[in-house]
């Protein structure tokens, strides 16, 4: 693969997975919102709160989770040395 091709490649790739993680966080947001603009009484509000965590916004952050994994391996897959010298692309992990 020329370096044209490769470098198309990884700003595909990485630009879907930041289009898919912006637009989970934007889920949870609306999610949230949704719970906030409720007109209920604490004890449904903590009933919902539940069904938010669940339903919402678990799901959103195990998409997330993918995501980052999938970038992740697009930047362990890339070679080792740069075109500059032996500088090396090292995955950090979080904290």
């Amino acid at each position: 693969m020329n370096a044209n091709n490769l470098k198309s490649r990884i700003r595909h790739d990485c630009k879907a997975q930041i289009i898919n993680l912006r637009g989970f966080c934007s889920e949870i947001e609306r999610a949230i919102s949704r719970f906030e603009a409720q007109n209920t009484s604490n004890h449904e509000k903590i009933a919902g709160l539940d069904s938010l965590i669940n339903k919402d916004v678990l799901p959103c952050l195990s998409y997330v989770k993918h995501a980052t994994d999938q970038l992740d391996q697009l930047l362990d897959s890339l070679p080792k040395d740069s075109d500059s010298g032996n500088e090396e692309l090292v995955s950090e992990q979080p904290a």
